[in-house]
């Protein structure tokens, strides 16, 4: 392309100088980021669910409906095609990195009516990958399209940004097309399927599938039968024959084996809120950013000549304060249904246990333990796994940031931090042991309690009520006060975790040598948050976590227990015509 270059187009930029009314992107920033990364990640992820829908049975009707979404995403890719000859033949001057974005914006173009075609057919729901990425290049697309129109000169280069133009504006149509719900092409009772099953990335996001029942609740008091059922996925029944994958000998002898084998039976769960999540730390490291160039833009005395700095500040306040709950809403959405399977997982592992322990040795009170005090502190230790990769990340770049903002001062929080680090760890040496001995006096109360439930009349008829009263109300007490000893240790850490947050500014902005303007003083106070809070965060987490881990021990040293052998010699009979006379 020959278009009219500023000084500055071949570099990373990311913004102009010169030209443009210094208000745009280089070209060589767009190619990279707005078009080259994208495109590259839609084909890996959209090849691998293409892989997986190949596999699936077909359970969706619709082919008239499935050819006009086969032929929209047909003619994107005709237009990509136009772009990229376009790109390549237009002139002489056509660089190399323009020629890259527009091959590889064919080719995620030549991949979607293939995961278009699969994803209509095989699976209830229109298109996460698809939809995602259609929505967020659209918006990539526009800065690209303003770009190209003000650079255009000759009739060719206005030829190219028409044609560009023209395939971000068909995307449009491709997101209403591919977020279409499939409901009437799907052969199944909605009664016995929730619309969570049949939801779009836009339902997830904004959880509009739950509006039925909201407005349910509003004309009347909620019963049990106007809840939606359970998502098939994370029923007990779906997962039935994978929990059977549990056995004590995949994971016997292993620390943590237990972890493990659910971190491998649970990959994809387990990857699903990445995405939201890196998307969320995104955004949340553009609010500095953001409330920088706004002081800055209220500081100019000249803010009246740029109107378009104005606009554009208006347009990335909207799209960060809109993305921010959206990827937010995602993120929780993907790791509470990450929970949910593990909960079922470890619920029927247990449960069948239960089953084929000995008599001799079957251990009630532990089955109940399990199900229902260590499975639940589980749950409430993994609920922010992805924090403890997402928080480091947060605070290492906050801290660079910090240094090129106050010099050498940046080191006064992370002084402070190391301090509660070491602090914290020393705790932690206390805390997984002290979890345990609370764990193991809950369960002898709940096997006495257990006892006494199964033998009331006996122990009415010998007039014993009082004393085994007293005997259970002492073991509740001797319970609250090993608990205690562990309550007291999460006060602590709890204490520890706040300190980042409540001193580190004070201390920071006191050691700074540089001066200190209002913008300087907001936005080194935000780069502070961002690398307190999330420390601060882990401090509190990590006691929480530690106790899942030692209640996911409990669980293993449980499924490891000797099971009984049946030794009565008996046939399964699997076929159905197979009847007694």
């Amino acid at each position: 392309m020959n278009f009219m270059y500023c000084p500055n187009d071949d570099s990373i930029g990311p913004s102009v100088q010169g030209c443009r009314n210094d208000f745009d992107f280089t070209l060589k920033f767009e190619r990279i980021f707005l078009a080259i990364l994208p495109a590259t990640l839609f084909i890996a992820l959209s090849t691998s669910r293409i892989i997986i829908l190949v596999r699936r049975p077909k359970i969706v009707g619709g082919i008239s409906f499935q050819c006009i979404k086969l032929a929209a995403t047909t003619i994107y890719a005709v237009l990509q095609l136009v772009n990229l000859i376009l790109n390549s033949t237009v002139t002489a001057r056509a660089t190399p990195l323009s020629t890259v974005a527009s091959a590889l914006s064919l080719i995620a173009a030549l991949c979607m009516p293939g995961l278009s075609f699969f994803e209509h057919s095989r699976s209830p729901r229109p298109s996460i990958l698809l939809n995602t990425f259609l929505i967020s290049t659209i918006l990539l697309d526009a800065a690209q399209v303003r770009s190209l129109w003000l650079s255009a000169v000759t009739f060719r280069e206005i030829t190219i940004a028409r044609v560009f133009t023209a395939a971000a504006a068909w995307k449009i149509v491709l997101v209403v097309l591919e977020s279409w719900q499939k409901l009437p092409w799907i052969p199944w009772d909605r009664k016995d399927h929730s619309p969570e099953e049949t939801s779009g990335v836009f339902g997830l996001a904004t959880f509009s599938w739950l509006n039925p029942l909201f407005m349910c609740g509003y004309k009347r008091v909620l019963t049990v039968p106007d809840l939606f059922p359970l998502d098939k996925s994370l029923s007990v029944k779906t997962l039935q024959d994978t929990t059977r994958r549990l056995e004590p000998q995949r994971f016997q002898g292993q620390s943590h084996g237990l972890a493990r084998v659910l971190g491998k039976r649970l990959v994809a769960p387990l990857l699903l809120p990445i995405a939201p999540r890196i998307v969320l730390l995104g955004l949340v490291f553009c609010q500095p950013f953001l409330l920088e160039a706004l002081l800055s833009f209220l500081e100019d005395p000249k803010t009246n000549q740029y109107a378009n700095r104005g606009y554009g500040l208006i347009g990335a306040t909207f799209i960060v304060y809109m993305g921010i709950p959206i990827a937010n809403a995602l993120y929780w959405y993907f790791q509470e249904r990450l929970l949910c399977a593990i909960r079922a997982y470890l619920a029927a592992a247990v449960y069948r246990k239960t089953l084929q322990a000995k008599i001799s040795t079957a251990n009630n009170s532990a089955a109940l333990t399990l199900m229902s005090a260590d499975i639940e502190r589980i749950r409430m230790g993994l609920m922010e796994f992805h924090e403890f990769w997402a928080n480091p990340i947060q605070a290492g770049l906050a801290c660079w940031l910090l240094e090129k903002k106050l010099g050498a001062s940046f080191a006064v929080p992370i002084v402070l931090i190391m301090l509660c680090i070491a602090s914290s760890s020393i705790l932690m040496r206390y805390i997984g042991p002290r979890q345990m001995a609370w764990m193991e006096k809950i369960q002898k109360r709940i096997s006495h309690t257990a006892n006494v439930f199964g033998n009331m009349k006996s122990l009415k008829i010998s007039g014993l009520e009082v004393p085994v009263e007293d005997i259970i109300n002492s073991l509740r007490l001797d319970e609250l006060k090993v608990g205690s000893r562990f309550r007291w240790f999460l006060v602590i850490s709890v204490g520890i975790g706040f300190t980042p947050v409540l001193l580190a500014p004070v201390f920071t902005l006191a050691f700074t040598a540089r001066d200190l303007d209002v913008t300087t003083i907001f936005t080194s106070i935000s780069y502070l948050l961002l690398l307190s809070e999330p420390l601060s965060s882990l401090f509190q987490l990590v006691p929480q976590l530690i106790a899942a881990f030692t209640c996911l021990q409990r669980v293993q040293s449980f499924l490891q227990e000797e099971s009984r052998h049946d030794f009565r010699d008996h046939e399964v009979f699997v076929d159905p015509k197979f009847w007694l006379d």
